[in-house]
C-alpha cells in the first residue's frame, strides 16, 4: 500500500487522475493500491482511509511481501507476491502452462490496477491447492496473459489463512498463517532487511508514475483563501516545468566562420620583435605564420571564439540546498543609461546574456576600462556561499616566474574576454539571475568573480594545451607566456629552411602550433594584447629576460607613489603590495619588521621614524631589486643554499655557481626568530636557522645535489656526527641529512648575504652603510668557491686504504670528491658516522657513551709491529689471541688521548666548576641542613627541646599534631651513652632518660643560653632507675626545623 498524504481537494486542482467524487466531504485522503495490485475495470470503488501525518513531510513506499509457494502438480516452488490491496489471486498464463490446471474459458475480462496498467484475463482456474510450509488452502485464480509476476495471493488467501504481519526494527517483515482445520501455524520472511523498496520515495517514483504530484513541489500554485506571498524555491526539473527560456540553448559562436582574415593593415597592428631582437627576415617569417593561423585571433568583441563543449564541459554550479534570494539592485545612473542598455544589448547578441525567469536576483554594476568602455560586474556572494568549491587553483606564481626566466625568446598570447568564451552550463544559469533594464538576464558563460570559475578556466586551459605544459608553455588563466629555449642553450646558426637563427625559428615552431590547437577548440587571442618573438615579457607580475627575472616597474613604481600609512589597513595594504615580491627584497623580514609590529593584537598605532624608515628602505629596495635567475639542475653543478643565523633573526640565500664559477642568486629568504627561539644556545640557533632555511627552500634543494655554506664550523661537526644529546636538536639534524646536503665551512667575512639578512639594525645607519647595502648582493654573486679559505682538518691519507681513505677525506674535508656518484657518497657518509678524526688519525667511536674511542690501525706495518710487541714480548708472555686483542684495546696511548681532550677543555671544566660553586651557594640552607655541625656538644645546664611523636602517631592524619616539639628543658646531666637527665624550668626532674638524637638547643629570644643556676637546685635519679621510653626512639628533625 501506497499512501498519498494530500487533501482531496488539493489533489484535485493539481492533477487530473482523480474523479470529481473525491471532493465529497467525506473523502479525506487517498489510498492506491501499489503496482503489483490489481482491480476489476469499473468494478472497485477508490477506498478512503484517515492519516495523521503531516502532508509536508517525505513519505516513503514499503515493500510488497513475498513469498515462495507450491502449487498443486508443480514439483518447483513459484515465486508469489501476497498484496492486502488486491481483490482476486493472479497466475500468469506461463505459470499456469505447467500446471495445465482445470480452467474456465467463459472469464474474458481487461484488469487495470492503481498504476494504470491494463492486462487482459485468459480464464480462471477454480480450486488450485497453495502449500506455504505445510499449510494447504485451495485457491480461485484469475489467468491473466501478461502478467508482470508468476503469482499474486490477494485478500481471498489472506483471509483464508489468516495472514498477520509484524514489521521488525531492522525493516524486515514476517508472516504469519493459521490453518481452518486445527491450530499449526507457519511463520515466514515476506521482506528482507533494508530492502530496496522500503526507501522508494513517493515524490520521485510513485508520484510520477501515478500522475499525481505533492503539493510541496507545486507551493506556489497551492489554491487559498488568503492572499499569501508565493514561496522562494527552486523550480521543479521536470520538463512541463520549465521556462520556455530557460530550456533554449544560445548558439556556440564558431570561429571557424567568424575567423579573422589578415591583411596588410591588420599585420601591421601585431607586435613582433621590438627593440631590434628580431631581424626583418624573421619578423617577416613571423608574420607569415600568423597569417596562417587568423581564426586564433580577434580584433573586435564580434570575432571573439566558444569553446568547444565536446573539449571542455560547460561549468556546472553544484550547491548545496538553500533559499533563492532577491536582493535589491544597485542604481544604475542615469548619464550612463544609454550606454548601459547599448552594452547589454551587445552581450545578448553575443550570447553571453540571456532573458530569464528564475526566482533569483543579485547585484550587479558596471566600471569604466581604461580606454572608456564600461566594464560589466556582478555580486555573486550569495550564490558563491552555497557553492560547493572545487579545490582547482592556478599555478604557484614564484614557481611560473622561475620557468620563464633566463630565457633567449619569448610570445604570449592572450586571450579575447577570455570567461566569455567558456560555457555555463543551463541548470546553473538561474543562479546569475540580475534585474537590469532590459528585464531579468542571466550569464550563459563564466561569470567573473564565481567561486569555480577561476578553477575551472585554469583546468580547461590545462586540458587544452596539456600536451605544451610545461616544456613549451604554462598557461595562467586567459594568459598563454610561451618560452624558447635557455639562454646559455641557444644556437646562433641558421636554419636552413626558413634562413632565421636555429633558436627563433624553434619559437616560431613552438607558436604556430599552439595556434593550431587553439583553432582547433575554437579559442581565439586579443591581437592587442599579444605579443611575438621579444626578448622579455611580463609573467605573473614578474618581468623575465634573459638576464632572469624581478618585479614589475610598473607595479614598483605604484608601490614607490604610496604615501605614509595613517592605519593598520593601510599598512596591511602597504605590506600585501611588498610581500608579493619578497622573495626578490633581500632582508625582507628586517626592514619590515617595525611595520608588522604594528598589527599585532591590542597594540596602540604609532607611526614614527622606525616605520618611515622601513617604508622608504623598502621603496628603496624594490625601485633597484637584485636580479634573480633560474636554477639549472641540468648542468650537474650543486645547488648552493647559504645560511647565518644572529640572536635576532635568521637569513639565508639559495643560488649557484655558472660555467665560470660565478655565483648568481636565485631566491632571498629571512625570518624573525620567536622570543623563546633567541633564548637558545648559539649553536642550537645555528642549527634551528639551517633548519628553517632548508625546509622554507625545500622545492629547490629536493633531488638535487646541495651543498650548505655555514660560517659556524661547529655546526657542521654536529651535523655529520650527530654529537648532540639533544633530542630536538636530533630531529633537526635528521630533517637536514634527508636532504644529503654536502657540508661546506666558509668565512664570516665572505658570508655577507646570509650575515647581513639575519643581523637587524636598531641604530641610524650613515650613508657608508647604504651604499655599502646595494653591495652586499654583487660580492655574494660575484664569490667563486676556489676563492673561499676553507679550515681543513689534517689527515694522513697515506696510512688508510679504499674505504677508510675516503671516509678520512669526507672527515676531514666535509666535502664530496667530483668522482662520487650518488650511491658512493651516501655510502661514505652512512661510514664516516662511526668514526673521528684528531691529529690526522681515524678513531673509531664507542658504542657506550662511557666508552673510549679506538685508534683505526690500517697500515700493515703498523699492524705488525703492535702484534709482536703485544705477542711475543717478555712482558706479554705469549699470550692468545682474545688477551692480545683486550691488551691493545687498554694501550696507554688512548689514556694519553682522553687526557688530551681534557687539556682542551680547561676553561669548559672552569666554567662547570663555577657553575657547580654557583649552585651549592644557591642551595645554602639545604646543603647545611645536610651537613650540620655542631659548635659544641650539649652540656649540663643547656636549654633545650625534647621531640615527641606520641601525638603524631596517634593522630597521623591531622597536619597540626606532626613534628611536636616540648620544652624548653634543662639538661641536669649528660651521660657517656649519648642519653641526658632533664629537669623542667621549676626544678622538677624527668623520671626517663632522653636519648641525644631527641634533643636540640633551645635559644632564648635574647641570643644566650639558659644556666642551671637561676633555677632550683635539682636532685638527681640514680642512674640505675633511668628507663627509657619506647615511644621516644624515632628520629629527630634538624635543629633548623623548628
Amino acid at each position: 500500500m501506497v499512501k498519498i498524504i494530500d487533501s482531496a481537494a488539493e489533489i484535485g486542482c493539481n492533477t487530473t487522475v482523480v474523479d470529481e467524487e473525491a471532493e465529497d466531504d467525506d473523502c479525506q485522503h487517498l489510498v492506491f493500491v501499489a503496482g503489483n495490485a490489481m482491480e476489476d475495470d469499473g468494478e472497485e470503488e477508490t477506498k478512503v482511509v484517515a492519516s495523521e501525518s503531516d502532508y509536508r513531510n517525505e513519505h516513503w513506499a514499503r515493500a510488497t511481501a513475498e513469498a515462495k509457494v507450491c502449487l498443486g502438480g508443480l514439483a518447483e516452488l513459484v515465486k508469489a507476491l501476497v498484496d492486502n490491496g488486491s481483490k482476486i489471486n493472479i497466475m500468469s498464463k506461463e505459470v499456469y502452462d505447467r500446471g495445465q490446471w482445470p480452467i474456465d474459458l467463459n472469464h474474458k475480462w481487461m484488469i487495470r490496477g492503481a498504476n494504470n496498467l491494463k492486462g487482459d484475463l485468459y480464464g480462471a482456474c477454480p480450486e488450485v491447492p497453495v502449500k506455504i510450509g505445510d499449510i494447504i488452502v485451495n485457491q480461485h485464480f484469475f489467468v491473466q496473459t501478461s502478467a508482470p509476476y508468476p503469482v499474486l495471493l490477494g485478500m481471498p488467501y489472506i483471509t483464508a489463512v489468516r495472514m498477520e504481519t509484524k514489521v521488525m526494527n531492522d525493516g524486515s517483515h514476517y508472516a504469519r498463517i493459521r490453518s481452518l482445520d486445527d491450530r499449526r501455524s507457519v511463520q515466514f520472511l515476506t521482506v528482507r532487511p533494508n530492502h530496496e523498496r522500503n526507501r522508494r520515495s513517493l515524490r520521485d517514483d510513485v508520484a510520477r508514475r501515478g500522475g499525481v504530484f505533492p503539493s510541496s513541489l507545486l507551493e506556489a500554485e497551492v489554491h487559498t483563501k488568503y492572499k499569501v506571498k508565493p514561496v522562494a524555491t527552486q523550480l521543479p526539473r521536470d520538463s512541463q516545468y520549465q521556462m520556455e527560456s530557460a530550456a533554449k540553448e544560445p548558439e556556440l559562436r564558431d570561429v571557424r566562420k567568424i575567423g579573422h582574415k589578415f591583411t596588410a593593415d591588420t599585420l601591421s597592428q601585431l607586435q613582433i620583435g621590438g627593440g631590434g631582437f628580431l631581424t626583418e627576415l624573421e619578423k617577416k617569417v613571423f608574420k607569415q605564420m600568423i597569417a596562417r593561423h587568423g581564426k586564433a585571433f580577434a580584433f573586435s568583441e564580434d570575432e571573439i571564439g566558444c569553446v568547444d563543449p565536446k573539449v571542455i564541459a560547460p561549468m556546472v554550479i553544484f550547491t548545496i540546498p538553500h533559499v533563492p534570494w532577491d536582493l535589491k539592485p544597485i542604481p544604475v545612473p542615469r548619464a550612463l543609461l544609454s550606454k548601459l542598455i547599448d552594452l547589454l544589448k551587445e552581450k545578448m547578441s553575443m550570447g553571453i546574456l540571456e532573458p530569464s525567469m528564475a526566482p533569483y536576483s543579485s547585484r550587479w554594476f558596471t566600471v569604466p576600462k581604461k580606454n572608456g568602455a564600461l566594464r560589466f560586474i556582478q555580486d555573486l556572494q550569495p550564490a558563491n556561499s552555497v557553492t560547493i568549491r572545487n579545490m582547482g587553483a592556478g599555478p604557484i606564481v614564484d614557481e611560473v616566474a622561475d620557468e620563464f626566466a633566463g630565457r633567449s625568446v619569448y610570445s604570449i598570447g592572450d586571450l579575447y574576454s577570455g570567461y566569455d568564451q567558456f560555457q555555463l552550463a543551463v541548470e546553473s544559469r538561474d543562479l546569475t539571475t540580475m534585474r537590469t533594464p532590459l528585464g531579468l538576464m542571466r550569464m550563459c558563460t563564466l561569470p567573473q568573480g564565481a567561486t569555480n570559475s577561476v578553477a575551472h578556466m585554469q583546468n580547461a586551459m590545462h586540458k587544452v594545451l596539456r600536451e605544451f605544459v610545461p616544456k613549451v608553455t604554462i598557461p595562467f588563466l586567459d594568459d598563454i607566456p610561451v618560452k624558447g629555449c635557455a639562454e646559455e642553450e641557444k644556437d646562433e646558426t641558421m636554419d636552413e629552411l626558413t634562413g632565421c637563427r636555429k633558436f627563433v625559428a624553434d619559437h616560431i615552431h613552438d607558436v604556430e602550433r599552439i595556434l593550431q590547437r587553439l583553432e582547433e577548440v575554437h579559442l581565439t587571442l586579443s591581437e592587442a594584447k599579444s605579443r611575438f618573438g621579444v626578448s622579455e615579457i611580463l609573467v605573473v607580475g614578474h618581468l623575465c629576460g634573459s638576464f632572469g627575472k624581478k618585479p614589475n616597474p610598473v607595479k614598483v613604481d605604484a608601490i614607490a607613489r604610496m604615501a605614509d600609512c595613517g592605519s593598520v589597513t593601510e599598512v596591511r595594504r602597504f605590506l600585501g603590495c611588498c610581500i608579493f615580491y619578497r622573495m626578490s627584497v633581500p632582508h625582507y623580514a628586517h626592514v619590515a619588521d617595525p611595520l608588522y609590529a604594528l598589527l599585532k593584537k591590542g597594540r596602540k598605532f604609532l607611526w614614527g621614524t622606525e616605520q618611515r624608515e622601513a617604508v622608504e628602505r623598502l621603496k628603496r629596495i624594490l625601485q633597484s631589486p637584485p636580479v634573480l635567475q633560474r636554477l639549472n639542475y641540468d648542468c650537474g653543478r650543486p645547488i648552493i643554499i647559504t645560511v647565518d643565523t644572529s640572536p635576532k633573526a635568521i637569513g639565508w640565500a639559495v643560488g649557484q655557481d655558472d660555467e665560470n664559477g660565478v655565483r648568481f642568486a636565485s631566491r632571498f629568504g629571512a625570518k624573525i626568530l620567536a622570543s623563546r627561539q633567541r633564548e637558545y644556545p648559539q649553536v642550537k640557533r645555528e642549527l634551528w636557522g639551517v633548519r628553517t632555511a632548508m625546509r622554507t627552500d625545500r622545492d629547490l634543494l629536493i633531488g638535487a645535489h646541495v651543498v650548505l655554506e655555514t660560517d659556524c664550523l661547529p655546526l657542521l661537526g654536529m651535523i655529520a656526527n650527530c654529537t648532540t644529546p639533544d633530542i630536538h636538536m636530533l630531529r633537526w639534524i635528521a630533517y637536514i641529512r634527508s636532504l644529503n646536503p654536502e657540508l661546506r665551512h666558509i668565512a664570516g667575512k665572505v658570508n655577507v648575504v646570509a650575515d647581513m639578512l639575519s643581523r637587524a639594525r636598531y641604530e641610524n645607519e650613515d650613508e657608508m652603510l647604504r651604499e655599502a647595502e646595494k653591495e652586499e648582493i654583487d660580492v655574494w654573486c660575484r664569490v667563486r668557491v676556489a676563492d673561499v679559505d676553507l679550515d681543513l682538518l689534517p689527515f694522513r691519507e697515506y696510512l688508510y686504504s679504499e674505504i677508510l681513505r675516503e671516509v678520512g677525506f669526507y672527515l676531514s674535508t666535509l666535502r664530496r670528491r667530483e668522482d662520487w656518484n650518488d650511491a658512493e657518497f651516501s655510502k661514505v657518509r652512512r661510514k664516516a658516522y662511526g668514526f673521528l678524526l684528531r691529529d690526522g688519525y681515524l678513531w673509531k667511536r664507542p658504542k657506550r657513551s662511557d666508552g673510549d674511542p679506538l685508534r683505526v690501525v690500517d697500515d700493515s706495518d703498523t699492524k705488525q709491529e703492535l702484534l709482536k710487541e703485544f705477542h711475543e714480548s717478555l712482558w706479554a708472555g705469549h699470550r692468545g689471541v682474545w688477551a692480545t686483542y683486550m691488551k691493545l684495546k687498554e694501550r696507554e696511548s688512548l689514556l694519553a688521548l682522553r687526557i688530551r681532550q681534557l687539556e682542551k677543555r680547561e676553561e669548559d671544566l672552569a666554567d662547570a666548576q663555577q657553575k657547580l660553586k654557583e649552585a651549592r651557594l644557591k642551595n645554602k640552607g639545604r646543603f647545611d641542613r645536610t651537613h650540620r655541625l655542631r659548635p659544641r656538644p650539649i652540656q649540663a645546664g643547656d636549654w633545650v627541646l625534647v621531640y615527641d611523636s606520641t601525638l603524631e602517631n596517634q593522630h597521623s592524619t591531622v597536619r597540626k599534631f606532626s613534628r611536636r616539639w616540648f620544652g624548653p628543658y634543662v639538661v641536669v646531666e649528660a651521660r657517656d651513652n649519648a642519653t641526658y637527665v632533664l629537669c623542667e624550668l621549676n626544678g622538677t626532674q624527668l623520671r626517663t632518660l632522653v636519648v641525644g638524637k631527641r634533643v636540640k638547643i633551645f635559644k632564648r629570644r635574647d641570643g644566650t643560653l639558659g644556666e642551671l643556676s637561676e633555677f632550683l637546685d635539682v636532685t638527681l635519679v640514680p642512674e640505675e632507675e633511668a628507663t627509657e621510653d619506647d615511644s621516644l626512639e624515632h628520629e629527630v628533625e634538624n635543629d633548623d626545623s623548628l
